[in-house]
């Protein structure tokens, strides 16, 4: 029994021991999540608190207080590799549109968080966007939600979204997403559209439907009202608007299905050749 006392006050002695000094002390320090214009910032700022640290009781708590002040450091996970390691797991909001208040351009993350320390200087406009307690107000949020579901390619080409959920490209026609649903359906189905030929001079993209994606030129269609169901909009069908200068008779070419990028549905869409001399109501300008 003295024995197995004395050897459990032995090991309790030497993990104190190791603890406490530098036999136990982070010296390499790896961090991993960092994204946006201060990564080199914010991972030296962890680097200075993780070092010198033990790795037999580390405080991850001393490195989320260092990026507390941070809006788009969500949280931060460390994973201790004795002796001398540590693994920081940084989780971080990303921009992805921005808002133009007084002049200045400020930062937007999916969540509607405004990111003041991120460089906006490239990101798409949320046209008419506001913001209270640091964060877009909650109709405002699908704008945000929208431009982080685009796809690489066509994520560099959105100049701004405007009411929300009309995105203007800086070169080519308005896409019409009428609301936050199915955004990476409605995604595809105009990355198809914009790929055919036959989409080229159109003036919008309506994605209302992403199985049946309508482009055309003139006066976009109607948006419909909350509790409306989706309309069968294309041309010489019963439920197509006549307002928008389509009719039966108007060219009706077939895009591509939509490629790798597509889900298990089939995308397809009719583009609309027929024109209106009322001007685009979706492509007016603020």
């Amino acid at each position: 029994m003295v024995a197995a006392v004395l050897l459990v006050l032995l090991l309790i002695a030497t993990y104190v021991v190791v603890r406490s000094t530098s036999l136990s002390a982070v010296e390499d320090v790896t961090i991993v999540g960092v994204e946006g214009p201060r990564a080199s910032e914010t991972r030296k700022t962890l680097e200075q608190a993780a070092v010198g640290q033990s790795t037999l009781g580390f405080d991850v708590g001393a490195l989320r207080e260092a990026v507390a002040r941070m809006p788009s450091i969500t949280g931060v996970d460390a994973h201790v590799r004795f002796p001398h390691g540590v693994q920081v797991k940084v989780h971080q909001r990303i921009a992805v549109g921005a808002l133009s208040v007084d002049g200045k351009k400020i930062a937007v993350a999916t969540d509607g968080t405004l990111l003041p320390e991120w460089d906006a200087a490239d990101l798409p406009i949320v046209n008419g966007g506001r913001a209270t307690g640091g964060r877009l107000v909650p109709e405002h949020r699908d704008a945000a939600r929208l431009l982080a579901a685009a796809p690489e390619p066509l994520a560099a080409k959105v100049a701004r979204v405007d009411k929300t959920t009309i995105v203007r490209l800086s070169d080519g026609p308005a896409l019409l997403f009428h609301d936050g649903h199915r955004l990476a359906a409605k995604w595809t189905a105009a990355t198809a559209v914009l790929a055919d030929p036959s989409s080229v001079g159109s003036t919008w993209i309506d994605l209302r439907v992403p199985e049946r994606p309508v482009a055309g030129r003139g006066a976009p269609p109607p948006v419909p009202a909350a509790d409306e169901p989706a309309r069968d909009l294309r041309p010489g069908s019963a439920e197509a608007p006549a307002a928008n200068g389509m009719g039966a008779s108007d060219a009706i070419t077939e895009p591509p299905a939509a490629g790798p990028a597509a889900t298990a549905e089939s995308l397809t869409g009719e583009v609309v050749a027929g024109e209106s001399t009322t001007p685009p109501a979706a492509q007016q300008q603020p």
